[in-house]
């Protein structure tokens, strides 16, 4: 940076117009060079703008994706446990249908509602199960 000297140490009239001159070229480069600077600033800030936009759509997608990848596993999982239930209900009945059901009330444990309610009681059983196991 160029330093000035003082008005008072200034000796002549073409000292201080080629001290002017200096000063006014020295404005005009950093207008120039602060208007360069703001131009770049600007794009940088909309490749900034543009990029965090991009950011934000791939994360909302990938916790989606893993959102969606975490219930589809977790459907699975029920369904093997709800299943697991069903056939444990119908081992016990064919268990119970070569031993003898309990009290000797054969037309009672065959009932249709009988069965519905024993794989409900199952399932409720193995979902507790579950959930114990997933702590």
């Amino acid at each position: 940076m160029h330093s000035f000297p003082p008005l008072n140490k200034i000796r002549s009239q073409t000292e201080l117009q080629n001290n002017y001159l200096k000063a006014v070229r020295r404005v005009e480069s950093l207008t120039r060079e602060r208007n360069a600077n703001q131009w770049a600033a600007k794009g940088y800030r909309t490749d900034r703008d543009e990029i965090k936009g991009r950011a934000s759509k791939l994360e909302k997608r990938v916790v989606h994706l893993t959102a969606q990848q975490k219930a589809t596993e977790e459907a699975k999982a029920c369904g093997y446990w709800s299943g697991a239930a069903s056939i444990c209900v119908t081992m016990t009945y064919l268990v119970m249908d070569e031993v003898g059901y309990p009290f000797g009330w054969n037309n009672f444990w065959n009932h249709y509602a009988v069965n519905c309610v024993a794989v409900n009681i199952a399932t409720i059983f193995f979902a507790w199960l579950y959930k114990l196991t997933q702590k």
